[in-house]
């Protein structure tokens, strides 16, 4: 079952915000406490219907593509293309006063308006009052994230641009089409999203044109809001009668899995205290079996229990050094909602126990705004690190052994395929991770400029045969070499993308240099 929009809602037929009008309303109703001062910086001018307007709404920060497009339009407005910004965002004080420093740092004040949330059913005029509305999320941490926002973009036949990211997201990512239903764009590259951004503005009846074909071919094809809440209100009926189904069926295993939870569970194990006969609702339990549960010592209950979980605690700390130096009262909170959703069991696989809190902290840390901004990136440092070192090969298989260590071959030929060898895996982070954690180790005050986000490459390499895992730093031309280098091409083709992606010629010798360097180092190696 998808998602749903309500037709009536969610239409090209919407009237557009009038911002002449809204502008000054927002300005005289904004509250006054501190939050909104940033908001007041960018409304008090004009605003010109007359002149193209792009659009941006949601949630702001890096990962969002929020300064990806104000440093695309700040290129814009250099090459003197007029143009306005509306941007319907919020997020923490932090991140809107780093989005307002770059609108600033990017001469862009003038011509931008940013907007407090408006109500739902709101959203829809305010898509209408765009020329074009962008949604550049991209190095999203939760691979499942699926954002609405295209959709109701469609919905409401405004020419959109999206991110590559986010359009092979879509279930209908096979009917996009760049330049014919929409604009596709990797963040990224400022320049390429400004070319698109001029394309738009400087032609704005084609641009309307590509949002009414967005909503042809994919703003049309969304469900119908009303059968879905039927379909919905069925299907929970369904699973209801199933589960009182399946309870006739159950075995005495019953007092098993609730003693498995009762262990683990810090919720269930406060009801059992209070009134055990509450507990047991949802268990097919017999007389007997709830006359032994009523016996447990209480004592020896939550010693044990307590037990289980700093067990479990202090193997964690151990393989996330850096993690644990967040502050304490964060790390209690996520660490009890990551014990009560993921309970210990006597059979779970270390290594995917290890991976799967890492996994847990990374995706809550991205999006809890208490967390410190390079928070989500030392979680997944540090899994990542531990996961790759345990992480089997094909050249830990008992058949490869006791093989030879292969010595540095002769230089590549030109068709050779070009792949990473075993136990060399190529990741990007949004923060220096491999300086932040020492300090933080250390209970190290941080410098400012380790705060900074960007683009951090870097390459985790595992020892052949060992436990030993290294970690380099790559330049902006090596992260492209490797990151193309894992597609399987040929060394011609390896050059040939890279001089394109590079935007430079002649580029061969250059790139063979560094491609022998990547073999001495044991980095890259020929497919056979």
């Amino acid at each position: 079952m998808g998602s749903c929009l309500p037709a009536e809602i969610f239409t090209p037929e919407v009237s557009p915000l009038d911002m002449q009008t809204f502008l000054p309303w927002v300005q005289d109703n904004l509250p006054t406490n501190s939050y909104y001062d940033v908001f007041r910086r960018f409304l008090e001018k004009p605003f010109n219907p007359h002149i193209p307007t792009i659009g941006i709404y949601g949630k702001a920060g890096t990962v969002k593509g929020t300064f990806d497009l104000v440093q695309a339009l700040g290129l814009l407005k250099k090459q003197r293309v007029p143009f306005q910004f509306l941007a319907l965002n919020q997020g923490s004080e932090a991140t809107l006063a780093a989005f307002a420093s770059s609108i600033e740092e990017h001469d862009l004040s003038d011509v931008t308006w940013l907007l407090p949330f408006l109500p739902h059913w709101s959203v829809p005029q305010f898509i209408r009052s765009c020329l074009v509305v962008c949604f550049l999320e991209r190095d999203f941490p939760i691979p499942i994230h699926t954002p609405l926002i295209p959709q109701e973009v469609f919905a409401c036949g405004t020419c959109q641009i999206l991110s590559h990211e986010i359009a092979q997201k879509q279930t209908y990512h096979a009917r996009l089409e760049h330049g014919r239903n929409v604009y596709l764009v990797g963040p990224h590259d400022h320049q390429d999203l400004a070319t698109i951004l001029n394309t738009v503005v400087s032609h704005p009846e084609a641009s309307r044109h590509i949002g009414r074909q967005g909503y042809d071919d994919i703003g049309r094809d969304r469900g119908q809001f009303a059968a879905e809440v039927d379909a919905w209100g069925n299907l929970f009926t369904r699973i209801h009668s199933e589960v009182q189904q399946r309870r006739n069926l159950m075995s005495i295993a019953e007092m098993q899995s609730y003693l498995a939870q009762l262990y683990t569970d810090d919720s269930l194990r406060r009801l059992f205290s209070l009134d055990p006969d509450v507990s047991f609702e949802g268990y097919l339990l017999s007389e007997e079996e709830k006359q032994s549960l009523r016996a447990i010592d209480r004592k020896l209950l939550e010693y044990f229990a307590t037990s289980l979980k700093m067990k479990q605690l202090e193997r964690l700390r151990s393989i996330y050094p850096a993690t644990f130096t967040l502050p304490q009262s964060l790390l209690e909170r996520l660490f009890d909602r990551f014990y009560h959703h993921f309970p210990v069991h006597s059979h779970d696989e270390t290594l995917m126990r290890i991976d799967q809190f890492g996994v847990f902290f990374e995706q809550s840390l991205a999006i809890d705004e208490l967390a410190p901004c390079y928070a989500s990136d030392i979680v997944r440092y540090e899994r990542l690190r531990y996961y790759y070192t345990y992480q089997p090969t094909l050249e830990d298989a008992f058949s490869a052994i006791n093989a030879p260590l292969t010595v540095e071959g002769p230089p590549f030929k030109r068709d050779a395929s070009l792949v990473l060898l075993p136990g060399v895996y190529r990741e990007t982070f949004s923060y220096p991770v491999v300086d932040l954690v020492a300090p933080l180790v250390q209970q190290q005050p941080l410098d400012d400029h380790l705060m900074q986000p960007g683009h951090y490459h870097l390459v985790f390499q595992r020892e052949r045969h060992s436990l030993t895992m290294n970690v380099f730093t790559l330049n902006e031309e090596t992260a492209l070499l490797l990151d193309i280098c894992q597609q399987k091409k040929s060394v011609e083709d390896v050059i040939r993308e890279a001089e394109q992606q590079l935007g430079e010629t002649d580029l061969a010798d250059d790139i063979l240099a560094m491609l022998a360097l990547l073999q001495e180092k044991h980095l890259v190696g020929v497919h056979e």
